[in-house]
Order: C-alpha cells, then sequence, then structure tokens
C-alpha cells in the first residue's frame, strides 16, 4: 500500500502547469491595484488548482486570507491616509500572533478541560475565554503600532 502512495507523490508535474502558476503570480503583481481583477484572478487560479489537483499541493489559505482581514481592519479603523504597503508588516504580524494563540489555546483547550467539574470548567472557560479576546487585542495593537513605528521611520528617512 506504501508504494502506491509513493508513487503517487512523485507524479511529475507538466511544465504547463508551471507555465501557468507564473502567470498567475504575474498577474498577481499587475492586477494587484484593481479589487476586480484581482479577485477574478484569484478565483480563476482556485478554479484551475480544482481542475489540476493530481499535480498539486492542497492549497492552504488561512495565512493570507488572516493577512487579508487585518489589511482590512487597519486600513478602515486606523485615521490618516496610509497605503496597504504601510500596512503590511503589522498585518502579518498580526496574523502570526493570531495564529500563535490559535494554536496555543486549543493545546491548552485540549489537555485542561477534561480535567475540569461541572461548575469550575464554566467559570474557568468564561476567563479563558476573556483572557483571550485580551491577549488577542494586545496583537491587534502591536501590529497597528508597528505599522505606525515603521511608517513614521520611513517619513523620517524620506525628509
Amino acid at each position: 500500500a506504501n508504494r502506491g502512495i509513493r508513487r503517487q507523490l512523485l507524479v511529475p508535474v507538466p511544465p504547463w502547469i508551471t507555465i501557468t502558476h507564473l502567470c498567475f503570480m504575474a498577474w498577481t503583481v499587475l492586477a494587484a491595484h484593481d479589487p476586480a481583477l484581482f479577485i477574478g484572478g484569484f478565483l480563476f487560479f482556485l478554479g484551475f488548482a480544482k481542475a489540476t489537483a493530481p499535480y498539486q499541493s492542497a492549497i492552504d489559505l488561512k495565512g493570507p486570507l488572516l493577512v487579508g482581514f487585518f489589511l482590512v481592519s487597519y486600513r478602515l479603523l486606523a485615521p490618516g491616509q496610509k497605503t496597504i504597503r504601510d500596512l503590511v508588516p503589522g498585518a502579518v504580524v498580526c496574523a502570526l500572533g493570531w495564529t500563535v494563540l490559535q494554536g496555543i489555546g486549543s493545546w491548552f483547550v485540549a489537555r485542561q478541560v477534561a480535567q475540569w467539574s461541572a461548575l469550575y470548567g464554566t467559570i474557568a472557560t468564561v476567563f479563558g475565554v476573556l483572557l483571550f479576546l485580551r491577549i488577542a487585542a494586545w496583537i491587534f495593537l502591536a501590529g497597528a503600532e508597528l505599522s505606525a513605528i515603521l511608517r513614521t521611520r520611513s517619513v523620517a528617512q524620506t525628509d
């Protein structure tokens, strides 16, 4: 059984799929400033990936979607005119922090919840959720601060 799986993993990727991936990357760079073209290209890429699934690894969109969510959040919530480029470092840090916080939280819950009694478990769950939200807020603010500090430094260097 393992030999069949091993052979399946060693299927060579046809050159036209690699070329198409490079074209999608170029399209993403060229269409980055027009949301309709960018989203259209992204949806076409997802369809292409589904159609050529035997030659592709699984697509994990959690990280890029988190970065995109935090970019939109910082863009809408931050006062003043900021470019997306100014907000990217903070959004990446926030997405990484959120992922780490989720991992630690799920590890802790998996290990501890089975040992809690009904009454104290409920109280501990409420406090745990509050602590999770507080740490998540710190991570969100740390990402925003990082973006603001880096923007201030870049503006100071250009003056």
